[in-house]
């Protein structure tokens, strides 16, 4: 009998610890639905490899993901190089999809400091971005003034592309129109 309860304790015991590994795992791999999988650096081609470390010499690689959309083949590589977080993604031949390099609020450029003061004077920048694309360069502010927030994409000439504001309350779509500053200042303030 004591052999018995000791069995079925193991046995419960066994079965928690399984069901907690599965669930890790599947927290593990949460947000890789898909084609996209991670995989050893020995598997990456050798142009996206070298594309990646002639652009970021002294980057530590976290994670490589390969990337399949509708047939196209990509890897996406998270590293981060000295206080840089970055995000590059490239196609196999080794060319440049999009990079995006998590910077300091205060490290960005004058001209994208200044737009985001023009459109929120009150405002405090909490992240930013910058966000490559080809070699178009954007930028992707996060803003806060009291209870708000605004997310911002400023292209490098200091234009403001698009805010997308959230008040706590709601969250709207992209405001206002390509470059226009100013246009959607209130209309959260309904």
């Amino acid at each position: 009998m004591r052999t018995m309860k000791r069995f079925a304790g193991l046995s419960v015991g066994v079965a928690a610890l399984m069901v907690l590994g599965m669930s890790g795992f599947a927290f593990a791999h949460e947000g890789h639905e898909g084609k996209n999988k991670g995989v050893d650096k020995k598997d990456v081609p050798a142009a996206v490899l070298s594309a990646f470390e002639k652009a970021y010499p002294n980057a530590k690689i976290k994670e490589i993901e390969k990337k399949d959309e509708n047939g196209t083949v990509s890897y996406g590589i998270e590293a981060k190089e000295g206080k840089v977080k970055l995000e590059a993604v490239y196609a196999v031949d080794g060319s440049v999809v999009e990079i995006k390099e998590v910077i300091k609020p205060d490290s960005l450029p004058e001209v994208i400091k200044n737009a985001v003061a023009a459109q929120y004077p009150n405002g405090k920048i909490t992240e930013a971005e910058k966000v490559i694309k080809g070699t178009a360069a954007e930028y992707e502010i996060d803003v806060i003034v009291g209870k708000e927030e605004a997310e911002l994409t400023v292209n490098e000439s200091g234009a403001i592309l698009s805010t997308n504001k959230d008040t706590g309350d709601k969250e709207e779509g992209e405001q206002g129109e390509k470059g226009e500053k100013g246009d959607d200042k209130d209309k959260n303030a309904e």
